[in-house]
C-alpha cells in the first residue's frame, strides 16, 4: 500500500537537498569549506538529539560495526563535497544529473563486492545513462567548446562522477548496516568525519577564509537543512520501498533545472535537458524492473 507520508517526505527532502545545490552557486566561498560549515552545524545540532535518544543512540556505534560506520561516514561526506566541487564547476543541474548515475552504478558494484546477479538490464541502462552523461558533458571530438569551457566542465565532470561513486559505495555500506544502527548515528558519523576530512583538505591547500556576516545564515542553514532532509528520507525509507523512495528522491534533477533558471538565470541547453530525461529515465525503469522481480518472486513463492 502506497503510503502518502513516505511520498511526501521523499519528495520534500529532494526539493531541501536542491536548495542546498542552488546556496552552493551563491556563496562566494571554496565548496569544501561550504561542505565543512554543514558537516559542523549537523554535528552540533544532532548531538543534543542523540543525547535526549540515549536509551536508542550510542554514539561510538555497536561493536563490530564501528568501521563500517566510519566507512560509511567518509563515503557520504566525500560524495556531499564532491558534488559540490561539481556545482562550482557545472550548472547545478548538469552536475546533480551526472551525481545520480550511483543508480546505475550499485548494480555493478554490488556485483563486485557482494557478488549479487547483474543482469543485461542493468547493462542496457548503464548505456542509455552513458549517453545521457555524452550529452551532458558534450566532450570536444563530438561537440566543438571553447578550451577554457572545456577545463572547467572536465573537472567538474570528474568530481560529479566521484560523488556518483562515493554516494552509490554508502548505499551499499547503508545496506549492509540495515536497521541495526539509529538513523541518528549514520548522521554523527557523516558530520564528524566530513569536519575531520574538510579540515585537512583546508589546510593543506590554504583554502580557508573568514566569510562574510551575510552568508552566517545560509551557511548555517546548510546543517540545518541537512539534518531535516536525511531524517526526512529516513521517514520515507520506513513508510514506503526503497526503490519508489529512490526514485522520487531523483526529482532532485528536476527540482535543480527549474530553480536553476529562476534564481540564476541559467537556462540548460537541449542537450543537457535530453541527457537529464536519459539518466532519469533509468532512474524509474531500474524501479520498474525491481518492482516486476519482486512480484514474480511473490508469485513463484
Amino acid at each position: 500500500m502506497v503510503s502518502v507520508v513516505g511520498i511526501f517526505c521523499a519528495l520534500l527532502s529532494a526539493l531541501l537537498y536542491s536548495i542546498m545545490l542552488i546556496f552552493v552557486k551563491m556563496i562566494d566561498l571554496h565548496p569544501v569549506q561550504i561542505s565543512l560549515s554543514r558537516c559542523a552545524v549537523q554535528f552540533l545540532t544532532i548531538l543534543p538529539y542523540a543525547q535526549y535518544k540515549h536509551n536508542e543512540v550510542d554514539i561510538t556505534g555497536p561493536m563490530g560495526l564501528k568501521l563500517l560506520l566510519c566507512i560509511r561516514g567518509l563515503l557520504g561526506s566525500s560524495g556531499m563535497m564532491f558534488i559540490y566541487l561539481a556545482v562550482d564547476k557545472l550548472p547545478a543541474g548538469n552536475a546533480i544529473t551526472i551525481s545520480y548515475l550511483r543508480m546505475v552504478m550499485v548494480p555493478f558494484l554490488a556485483r563486485i563486492l557482494l557478488k549479487e546477479s547483474l543482469s543485461i538490464y542493468e547493462i542496457i541502462f548503464a548505456f542509455v545513462a552513458l549517453v545521457g552523461v555524452v550529452l551532458i558533458a558534450r566532450p570536444t571530438f563530438l561537440f566543438p567548446i571553447s578550451y577554457e569551457e572545456e577545463a572547467a566542465s572536465l573537472s567538474g565532470i570528474i568530481f560529479a562522477l566521484l560523488s556518483a561513486l562515493c554516494m552509490a559505495l554508502s548505499t551499499i555500506a547503508v545496506s549492509k548496516l540495515g536497521r541495526k544502527t539509529h538513523p541518528a548515528l549514520h548522521i554523527i558519523y557523516y558530520s564528524f568525519w566530513g569536519v575531520i576530512m574538510c579540515l585537512i583538505i583546508l589546510t593543506a591547500g590554504g583554502d580557508m577564509k573568514y566569510s562574510c556576516m551575510n552568508d552566517l545564515p545560509m551557511l548555517f542553514s546548510f546543517g540545518i537543512i541537512g539534518n531535516l532532509g536525511q531524517f526526512l528520507i529516513t521517514i520515507a525509507l520506513q513508510r514506503e520501498r526503497a526503490g519508489l523512495v529512490v526514485v522520487l528522491h531523483s526529482t532532485q534533477i528536476v527540482f535543480v533545472y527549474i530553480m536553476q533558471v529562476a534564481f540564476l538565470g541559467d537556462v540548460p541547453s537541449y542537450l543537457s535537458l535530453i541527457g537529464a530525461a536519459l539518466i532519469f529515465s533509468t532512474s524509474i525503469a531500474i524501479w520498474v524492473r525491481k518492482v516486476i522481480n519482486g512480484k514474480r518472486e511473490l508469485a513463484n513463492t
